[in-house]
């Protein structure tokens, strides 16, 4: 996501990783995705926009424009 953040500035990405602790390593959630099913088999037909494309529209059309509503 930061990525995608990046490239909807057009700036070239600048991302250090920083090591979890090692005391809450075991508890951190290194990665979700949603099981959509459950909304598919409820009707929804519309389709998902790609998280590329969101963070893009929500940084060029909110964050950048200073457009917050």
């Amino acid at each position: 996501m930061a990525s995608s953040v990046f490239t909807a500035l057009d700036l070239k990405p600048q991302i250090d990783f920083v090591e979890i602790p090692a005391d809450i390593r075991e508890k951190y959630q290194y990665f979700t995705k949603a099981d959509m099913q459950k909304v598919i088999q409820a009707g929804y037909t519309a389709g998902f926009t790609p998280l590329e494309l969101a963070v893009s529209d929500y940084v060029k059309s909110y964050l950048n424009s200073h457009s917050y509503y």
